[in-house]
Order: C-alpha cells, then sequence, then structure tokens
C-alpha cells in the first residue's frame, strides 16, 4: 500500500511529506508539547490551515496517513490521535513510533534534541532499549545535561537528530568536553519523514 502522507510531530512543529515534498509547519504555541497532541481543538485548526495553504485536500474516499510519534506514546494516546485523523477525513490511520527508524546498536545511541524536550535512545548493558524523555527545565545548566547524557552513552557513538539552537549549541560541545564521538545528521530536521 503506498502512503502519500507521512506526519511527523516535534515540540513545535509539524512535518508532513506529501506527493515527496516535506512541508516543515511551524505551529502556535500550547499546540503541542513533548511531541505530543496538547490541545485538540487547536491542533485541528493548525492542520486544516497546513492542508489549505498548500491544497492538500483530502479526498472524498479519504487517504492513507503514517504518523510517527515518540516513545512516550502510551496506547491511549494512539487512540487520541487515530481518532483525530479519523475526524479529519482519513480513511487509514496508521501509527509508528521512532524508534523504528533508529539502527540501535550496542555502540549507536540516538540523541533526538528539540527546544522544549529532547529524548535519548541506546542499548543496555542488557541489550534492552531504553527511551528517556528529558525536559528541557529538568537541568538548571547545559553542562549538566551534557554529563548526564554522557553518562549514559559511555562507550558509544552518539548520533544527533532535531532542530533549533539547542541542538547546535550541543554538537559544537558534547563531543570536546566528554570524548565521545558526536554525528550530526544534514538531513537532522526531516530525518524520520524522510526514511518512511
Amino acid at each position: 500500500m503506498k502512503i502519500k502522507n507521512t506526519l511527523y510531530l516535534t515540540d513545535d512543529t509539524l512535518y508532513l511529506k506529501s506527493k515527496d515534498e516535506v512541508i516543515k509547519w511551524k505551529v502556535r504555541q500550547n499546540v503541542l508539547k513533548n511531541g505530543k497532541i496538547a490541545s485538540i481543538s487547536k491542533f485541528t485548526k493548525e492542520y486544516e490551515k497546513l492542508m489549505q495553504k498548500y491544497n492538500l485536500n483530502n479526498s472524498i474516499f479519504g487517504q492513507t496517513i503514517k504518523i510517527i510519534v515518540n516513545s512516550a506514546y502510551l496506547d491511549s494516546d494512539i487512540t487520541v490521535l487515530k481518532n483525530i485523523f479519523t475526524c479529519l477525513s482519513y480513511r487509514k490511520v496508521i501509527v509508528e513510533k521512532e524508534l523504528k527508524y533508529l539502527s540501535l546498536t550496542a555502540s549507536k545511541a540516538y540523541l533526538l534534541i528539540y527546544d522544549t524536550y529532547s529524548f535519548l535512545y541506546y542499548l543496555d548493558e542488557y541489550q534492552k532499549v531504553r527511551s528517556i524523555l528529558i525536559e528541557s527545565n529538568i537541568f538548571a545548566e547545559s553542562s549538566e545535561y551534557e554529563k548526564y547524557i554522557a553518562r549514559k552513552v559511555k562507550g558509544k557513538e552518539l548520533f544527533l537528530l532535531g532542530q533549533g539552537d539547542k541542538l547546535n549549541h550541543f554538537f559544537q560541545t558534547f563531543e570536546k568536553n566528554n570524548n565521545i564521538l558526536t554525528y550530526l545528521y544534514n538531513n537532522h530536521a526531516t530525518y524520520f519523514v524522510d526514511k518512511s
């Protein structure tokens, strides 16, 4: 089945891949929080504006949409998300976790950095996947944040994804301060929709 629309939600941005074009749509404050919909009515209005601006009207019979979400989504969150997009006239809603698109190994960890939160994915010593949501207000200093990440990914290479000034600052300082190889994808903001 060919999926024409893929959506990825972050802290304040929607990434919609439609017909091989990736659209970046900045949403108003309090619409999304930590990659989750904070206000259904505000989100619906924003999404409808996006659809109108880019003339992406959903056909009379509906289309299929794939939505990529972070690991903090519970089954109940996914059900709400599916209901929202069903109300937006999508025939089928497929929800996948971003972890599916990351190639975790014993020597690789991924850090997704956005302005209001981060998500760290790695395999622990028992080869169990760990995913940690880190809100930006937890650490008072960026050096504390870096030390925390360094402890978690000790002995691994760190791959960075996300967007914003916080990501760029982290990339410039982390490897130098912690002696951990750090990589930034050149499509770091659209990585998930590009791979879908």
